[in-house]
């Protein structure tokens, strides 16, 4: 009986060998420009999952406002009372004298940590130099607050408005307007005041955009929960600039107070 000559073939041919090498280069090619940081590809890559990081912090500021009554998150509030971020971090309950101070920004946003089963990874932008809270190995309920500026790359619409402000119908809740600005990337920038022209020159434009994204633009997430890319900070529902009150030209946004109703400042800032 004739057997098949197993070892008739003797191997690949040059041409193939080639083609082979050619392939496995391109998709080498690919690969490194996707991985690469600092290529284009990378980038898009980052900002993809910085939005969908965004779009998370929306699901939980939704579950929030499904069991309080429409209410996004604050702990102790205290109108008109100075604003504070990263206060009382080591402390266990968010809504005692104990925790973190009256007016904290950043303790309203770690609720979400605490009641909506989001993970700290969820607020660190990728193209970031912030890190993920360990929250010390420890449950979340055993903090109330983020640790510190290191951990926490996104800011959030002012959650603490004063008589003033709430008497001309200022509110932060789930019946606000859906282009209003509820978070973003977070409020560092090299020159927030740099102009208040929102047709000024891109070079302008890119010093008052969120440091995140190296000045290029921010993920902005609104009242709809839906994300856009915006390679400019007049993005509000009135086009006004989302890191100042409508206005401003000058001062620490931690000390502002809306404008008008829809007049989103995001909060916290950072250095």
């Amino acid at each position: 009986m004739n057997r098949p000559n197993l070892g008739s073939r003797k191997g690949f041919t040059l041409l193939e060998l080639l083609v082979v090498i050619v392939v496995g280069l391109l998709v080498l090619a690919v690969v490194l420009l996707i991985i690469v940081p600092g290529s284009p590809s990378h980038e898009r890559a980052n900002r993809v999952m910085c939005a969908s990081k965004l779009r998370q912090i929306g699901q939980g500021l939704m579950f929030y406002a499904n069991d309080h009554k429409g209410a996004y998150p604050q702990v102790r509030y205290k109108p008109g009372a100075p604003l504070a971020k990263f206060t009382g971090a080591p402390a266990t309950q968010p809504f005692s004298e104990n925790g973190p101070k009256t007016n904290d920004v950043t303790a309203a946003l770690f609720l979400l940590i605490r009641t909506a089963d989001l993970n700290p990874e969820v607020f660190v932008c990728p193209t970031s130099n912030q890190d993920r809270d360990d929250l010390n190995s420890l449950p979340p309920d055993s903090r109330s607050n983020f640790k510190g500026q290191e951990t926490l790359s996104y800011s959030y619409a002012h959650p603490y408005p004063d008589d003033a402000a709430v008497k001309m119908g200022y509110k932060l809740d789930n019946s606000v307007i859906a282009d209003f600005v509820i978070a973003a990337d977070r409020n560092e920038c090299r020159n927030r005041y740099k102009t208040t022209n929102p047709n000024a020159p891109a070079a302008d434009i890119k010093q008052m955009n969120s440091a995140n994204h190296e000045g290029d633009g921010q993920n902005v997430m609104f009242n709809d929960g839906h994300v856009e890319w915006s390679t400019s900070p007049f993005v509000g529902a009135n086009q006004d600039h989302i890191y100042t009150r409508h206005g401003a030209t000058s001062g620490d946004p931690m000390t502002h107070q809306p404008e008008n109703p829809l007049d989103t400042i995001l909060l916290p800032t950072f250095p």
